[in-house]
């Protein structure tokens, strides 16, 4: 990938980074779009710097592959935050910030007297953001929480997985993930309002929150239809059960394939082409939903499913 040869969208842009694996990937984005980000760090290292898998450099080092990443285009800073000079450097540097970023478990700064009201008074335009399980207030703000809390309690979980069987989080660490990415917006939001005359603003996301915001058109499903999507197992999770298959057999292996109205048409086509005789109208079931009180139950679902099993294997 060539360098980019012109400025990045926040040169001059200062973030101190506070933040552990809940809200890393936000401060390696603005550090990747140009911004002087400082990360804080204990006399020990960052905890964050033994995360495996490890790499051993020609040195004789061990490298965190974790670390590598997330600490990218970030600067360094040790700071004993128990000692009277830590906590005073610690203002320093909040003083000479744009946004303080922080993650996980809220109690230290507030502890240090750096509250947001008092950070406020002392620093108007600061935006302060939080990337927290469950929010800053509400009846589960001091409840612990991480990654896998944050999927189930988000409900993304629900939908994941055999419906017979427990259900499973997603891949990699998504709630993290997305909590970053939805504090990232918020943090933007608050920079551009600073921008057009607003002062420093408090941006607070709950890791909770942002799982939900990925659970697609379930939300609007119950909404509109007081209907509730159930995990498929490898099908994707809707109303019906069983959900909309999307793994067929073929024969050499196997086809990812998910029936929508758009996709009826050309399938259809294609059926045709290869000689197979499909007895289903192509225009009807462009325009059936896949899911919804409207959507056709498994007396027709099932017959179609047969046909284009038969087509793919």
């Amino acid at each position: 990938m060539p360098e980019p040869t012109g400025p990045l969208p926040f040169e001059g842009l200062r973030v101190l980074d506070l933040t552990d694996e809940y809200g890393i990937l936000a401060t390696r984005l603005l550090a990747g779009l140009g911004a002087d980000v400082v990360r804080v760090e204990p006399p020990e290292g960052d905890r964050l710097r033994r995360l495996a898998p490890t790499l051993r450099t020609e040195a004789g080092d061990e490298v965190g592959l974790y670390w590598a990443h997330f600490a990218g285009g970030k600067r360094s800073v040790v700071l004993d935050l128990e000692s009277p000079d830590g906590k005073r450097d610690l203002g320093r540097l909040i003083e000479s910030s744009d946004v303080l970023f922080e993650s996980g478990r809220l109690a230290d700064l507030d502890r240090w007297g750096y509250d947001w009201e008092t950070l406020h008074a002392r620093h108007p335009g600061l935006i302060y953001t939080s990337v927290t399980p469950f929010g800053l207030d509400g009846p589960r703000a001091d409840w612990l929480g991480g990654d896998l809390i944050a999927m189930a309690a988000g409900g993304l979980m629900s939908l994941c997985g055999d419906p017979d069987r427990a259900p499973l989080r997603v891949a990699v660490e998504q709630g993290s993930a997305q909590g970053s990415l939805q504090a990232l917006v918020g943090t933007l939001i608050a920079l551009r309002a600073r921008h057009l005359g607003a002062g420093g603003q408090r941006v607070d996301v709950s890791m909770q929150e942002a799982v939900t915001n990925t659970m697609g058109n379930a939300h609007q499903t119950w909404v509109m239809d007081q209907l509730i999507f159930r995990r498929a197992g490898g099908g994707r999770a809707t109303t019906e059960p069983g959900g909309t298959r999307l793994v067929w057999e073929a024969s050499d292996g196997y086809a990812a394939w998910g029936r929508r109205p758009t996709e009826m048409q050309g399938l259809h086509a294609w059926m045709v082409d290869e000689g197979a005789a499909p007895t289903w109208d192509p225009d009807e079931w462009s325009r059936l939903p896949v899911v919804g009180r409207n959507a056709p139950g498994p007396d027709r679902v099932d017959p179609l499913n047969a046909e284009i099993a038969a087509f793919f294997k």
